[in-house]
């Protein structure tokens, strides 16, 4: 009973003895030079997007890089130029490039410095076979399938962009144009949007220790019904990435670095190893590492009616209206379009509509913009793949 007493007085001693530990946040400004992109050698579009790093306690999120230099080379000293097409992008239309050659990037940046990565061999991503989802009750799980017949991939990368179809709360049919208020055209329109974004996660799987190469099941992302991203049609476009060994085990340790350091059992941060270097000063380093081939992809569309979910979507219940009465005199001009229960009827809620006109009196009945305006979170564009 004794030593029994001992030990949880030591426990004891132990746990009140815990002090939180704040790590100090360097605010050193490395400014090292970030590089992501892929050598298309198929049908798609070449893109880079160079960036400096910043300090972990910085609001700046990106910094880009702009009027640098890019070219692609082959080993056959064969140079493709990439224009930079907005700040810190920088592209060159499909090159349908030989696979059978090794290729190489070359950047130099309005600082001085060239950059130049290793000579690498192009692989192509085999096609993706289907692109699924499985509805769990609380959200869409997507996942990915693919193989290869030849047994030569091995190592896989993926990315996705999502888009949504979304309508916003309160719909509004005039706008304040030019001191008036008109009727809201197509291109004004507010209520019905599309939503879009990329993924952000580094997603990996490799088929390396299995006697075939085939990926089953493979976890894209997980969509929460609790978001507007399921309300109305949501879709995918997954792209599928072949990589080197090398490559493999740049984003693995890329991955362990910026995803996996949560815990005590998690992996200590480590230097991943790039095959890019500052070749006008070897000591200075550089972020990212540069592969070639071609990219797979496949799109899916989710409806609402796909699945069955008693609540989906974020709750908009907040979004009421209010009203504002006030005489003709105290706007000018003021347009004589409305008269009430013809163009809309009384209990619309909208942004900035008259409502009607009574004794020189005139009602607006207006929400928040969250409510109202659709384009402040997406584009009321229709894009050219939504079908």
């Amino acid at each position: 009973m004794k030593h029994r007493l001992y030990l949880f007085t030591l426990v004891y001693i132990m746990m009140s003895c815990k002090k939180p530990y704040n790590p100090p946040v360097t605010t050193t400004n490395y400014n090292y030079l970030v590089i992501e992109g892929l050598i298309n050698t198929g049908q798609d579009s070449t893109i880079f997007k160079l960036s400096r790093t910043v300090p972990i306690a910085s609001s700046i999120a990106n910094t880009p890089e702009t009027g640098a230099t890019i070219t692609i080379e082959n080993d056959k000293n064969a140079i493709y130029t990439l224009k930079e097409i907005k700040k810190g992008t920088y592209a060159v239309a499909p090159l349908n490039l030989d696979t059978t050659h090794k290729y190489r990037l070359r950047v130099k940046t309005t600082d001085g410095k060239e950059y130049l990565s290793d000579f690498v061999q192009a692989k192509n991503s085999p096609p993706i076979d289907s692109v699924q989802y499985e509805f769990t009750g609380s959200a869409e799980n997507i996942y990915s399938y693919t193989h290869d017949p030849k047994n030569n991939t091995r190592y896989y990368r993926w990315e996705y962009q999502e888009t949504y179809l979304y309508y916003s709360p309160v719909p509004s049919y005039y706008i304040f144009k030019n001191n008036s208020i008109v009727h809201i055209t197509d291109d004004d329109q507010t209520q019905v949007c599309y939503i879009s974004d990329t993924s952000s996660a580094i997603l990996l799987n490799s088929t390396a220790k299995l006697t075939e190469d085939v990926i089953y099941k493979n976890p894209i992302t997980v969509v929460p019904i609790t978001l507007d991203k399921l309300k109305v049609r949501y879709s995918i476009l997954v792209k599928q990435y072949a990589l080197s060994a090398d490559a493999y085990n740049y984003y693995q340790n890329l991955k362990k670095n910026t995803e996996n350091l949560g815990s005590i059992f998690d992996a200590q941060p480590s230097t991943a190893a790039t095959n890019i270097h500052c070749v006008s000063n070897p000591d200075v380093p550089v972020l990212g590492y540069i592969s070639a081939g071609s990219v797979s992809q496949k799109r899916i569309f989710i409806d609402r009616s796909d699945f069955y979910a008693s609540s989906v979507g974020v709750n908009y219940s907040y979004c009421g209206g209010a009203a504002i009465t006030y005489k003709a005199t105290q706007r000018t001009p003021y347009p004589d379009i409305i008269t009430i229960g013809t163009d809309i009827p009384t209990d619309s809620l909208v942004a900035a509509p008259i409502l009607g006109s009574k004794d020189s009196l005139f009602t607006i009945q207006y929400a928040t913009a969250e409510c109202v305006d659709c384009t402040l979170k997406g584009s009321n564009k229709k894009p050219a793949f939504w079908r």
